[in-house]
C-alpha cells in the first residue's frame, strides 16, 4: 500500500480514515507512554492517511484522561512518499495536501514538521521547493524534512538493484547540501520583513540503499557548512 497508497480496509463497516485512524493510535499510545522527543509517521502515500493521523492527535487532545505534558512535548512530523516531483503516491497533487493540512492544523500546533522520504531523490528538489514555497506563502512555519532514496533502480526481472544507477556517497551528501542551501537562500530571499522563515530548521538524511557511510559523508558536508555560515 505504501508504493500506492490504496489501504484495504480491514473492517469495511467504517470508514478508511476512521480504520487508519485505529492503526496509528494503538503504536502511537504505546509510544507516548515512553514520553519520546518526537514521533515521525513517514513514508505516507495518501491524503486519507494524512487526514486520519490529524483526526487522531485532535481527539486524543481533548481526551481528559491524558496528562497534558504527554501531548505537548514530542515533535511530530509527516513524511510523505511521492511518485515524481508533483504528486503523492496516490496520485494526490503535493499543493492539494498541503492545502488540506493547514486547514486541519492552521497554527501547526499539531504537525510541527512536514516533508518526504522513501523516494528518488531526483524528485526531491521540486517536492521540497513547494513545500518550502507554500510555508512561506501562508506563514505557517514548520521544520522541513526530506531523507530520499539512493537513486538505485530496481529489476524486477532479476530481483536485483541495478550497479551504478544510484548516487555513491559523496554525491548524494552533495545533492543533499546543494538543496539546504537552495531552502536557505530561498527563505532569505522571501523574507519581506518577516523573520519568521530566517534558519528554517530543517532534518535530513537518507532513506531506503543509503548506508552509514552516506549519512556520515552527509553529516561531514552539514557540519562544514554549518561552521562557514559562523565565520560570515
Amino acid at each position: 500500500s505504501e508504493y500506492d497508497g490504496k489501504y484495504h480496509t480491514i473492517h469495511p463497516e467504517i470508514s478508511q480514515v476512521d480504520s487508519l485512524e485505529q492503526f496509528h493510535e494503538r503504536k502511537t499510545r504505546v509510544l507516548l507512554a515512553q514520553y519520546p522527543d518526537s514521533i515521525a509517521y513517514e513514508t505516507i502515500p495518501c491524503l486519507v492517511e494524512c487526514e486520519a493521523i490529524l483526526s487522531l492527535w485532535k481527539r486524543m487532545k481533548k481526551e481528559s484522561n491524558l496528562p497534558s505534558e504527554l501531548l505537548q512535548y514530542p515533535m511530530v512530523w509527516m513524511s510523505f512518499a511521492c511518485r515524481d516531483g508533483a504528486h503523492l503516491n496516490d496520485e494526490t497533487k503535493l499543493t492539494t495536501l498541503l492545502k488540506r493540512l493547514d486547514e486541519l492544523d492552521p497554527d501547526a500546533s499539531i504537525i510541527h514538521g512536514i516533508g518526504v522520504n522513501c523516494c528518488s531523490f531526483a524528485h526531491i528538489k521540486p517536492l521540497v521547493t513547494t513545500i518550502v514555497k507554500h510555508m512561506i506563502r501562508t506563514e505557517i512555519r514548520r521544520v522541513c524534512i526530506f531523507y530520499p532514496n539512493s537513486g538505485e533502480s530496481w529489476d524486477a526481472a532479476s530481483e536485483k538493484w541495478v550497479e551504478g544507477s544510484g548516487a555513491d556517497s559523496a554525491c548524494f551528501a552533495d545533492m543533499i547540501m546543494k538543496l539546504i542551501m537552495d531552502v536557505d537562500n530561498l527563505c532569505e530571499n522571501s523574507l519581506k520583513g518577516n523573520l519568521a522563515f530566517r534558519n528554517l530548521p530543517m532534518v535530513v538524511g537518507g532513506c531506503c540503499r543509503t548506508t552509514p557511510a552516506t549519512i556520515s559523508a552527509l553529516r561531514n558536508a552539514v557540519d562544514s557548512y554549518l561552521i562557514s555560515h559562523r565565520q560570515e
